[in-house]
């Protein structure tokens, strides 16, 4: 026997259908937050460190404070995406050569390979300006707890020897205030030109 218009069964069928719909469209909006994210779930202040400079020197994060800074994670021997990315790095100290207020820090996910001799000569192949473009190492948990609990972007060690660590190829952009600001794909073409528009607002060229 069916029930009335306004029996109690539908009129709970009707509140368990409307808190679904209301549960489906709040999961939908999250994924599509999720897509649609530039970068780290939780952009906030950039991590402290100290590596090793491929001039051998230490150096501390104390050192870009009042800069902004953009910084990549690659490896030398990569055969993957690495080249790009540095390709990306150039590609911003071309663009930003002749303002100020700015660096360039690359730093290597595989550091047993990647000590600094060999990070100097990486550099000088691609032609890094010392003085603007930083490449450092480190011990290898170091720089991936870094990396990881730092940066909030993932790498994974992995029994490949042609490509042995996996990365993100993400550029990240830090403001002056020491913030991440930004991350960008450098994978993707718009991502790339939304990077260079983020930079050109926090170097902007000479009047």
């Amino acid at each position: 026997m069916s029930r009335p218009p306004g029996s109690p069964g539908r009129t709970m069928f009707l509140v368990l259908f409307g808190l679904a719909a209301v549960a489906a469209a709040g999961a939908l909006f999250a994924l599509n937050r999720m897509r649609a994210a530039p970068g780290p779930p939780d952009i906030g202040p950039a991590p402290e460190f100290t590596l090793t400079r491929s001039t051998g020197e230490p150096f501390s994060h104390h050192r870009l404070e009042g800069d902004v800074w953009m910084v990549n994670f690659f490896f030398t021997r990569c055969r993957g995406i690495c080249p790009l990315l540095t390709e990306r790095m150039g590609e911003l100290q071309e663009r930003l050569a002749d303002r100020e207020g700015w660096k360039l820090v690359s730093i290597t996910v595989d550091p047993e390979f990647d000590i600094p001799e060999v990070l100097a000569a990486y550099a000088e192949e691609r032609g890094a300006d010392p003085d603007r473009w930083i490449f450092l190492t480190g011990g290898t948990e170091t720089v991936h707890s870094l990396i990881r609990e730092g940066f909030l972007l993932p790498v994974q060690r992995q029994d490949d020897a042609v490509e042995p660590v996996l990365h993100s190829s993400r550029i990240l952009v830090i403001d002056a205030a020491g913030r991440i600001a930004g991350a960008y794909d450098a994978l993707d073409e718009e991502a790339v030109v939304r990077l260079h528009r983020h930079v050109d607002a926090l170097v902007p060229p000479a009047p």
